[in-house]
């Protein structure tokens, strides 16, 4: 993620994020953080794949894009390797996951339906 992102959300009402977030809880907990979480409580728990995050957040909001944001995260069970395979632990916790996104967004007045399978 990086300010490049900009063009993309200019527009936005509302940003949902989802990423891995290492905060030393087992693998696969679910987290569910507001822009306010981030900033003033969990700044010290991302992992180093969020470095830079909090900032892209304050540059955005300075050119005048601040849409709401809504972060979703996952306890990672692996960070030491770089890929796109996911453990089963992390496998198992996905459709749950999509679940609480898809609340998110019919929260907001939003009808979505996962695809694929």
């Amino acid at each position: 993620m990086g300010f490049s992102l900009i063009n993309e959300i200019q527009d936005c009402t509302k940003l949902i994020i989802v990423d891995a977030v290492k905060a030393g809880e087992p693998p696969g907990t679910l987290y569910r953080f507001t822009q306010k979480d981030i900033e003033t409580k969990i700044l010290h728990v991302l992992s180093a794949h969020d470095i830079g995050f909090i900032e892209v957040l304050q540059q955005w909001h300075m050119t005048g894009v601040s849409p709401k944001i809504v972060f979703f995260g996952i306890e990672p069970e692996d960070m030491s390797s770089w890929g796109t395979e996911l453990t089963s632990t992390i496998q198992a916790k996905i459709p749950r996951l999509v679940e609480l996104v898809l609340q998110e967004l019919h929260d907001s007045g939003v009808t979505a339906q996962p695809v694929g399978g």
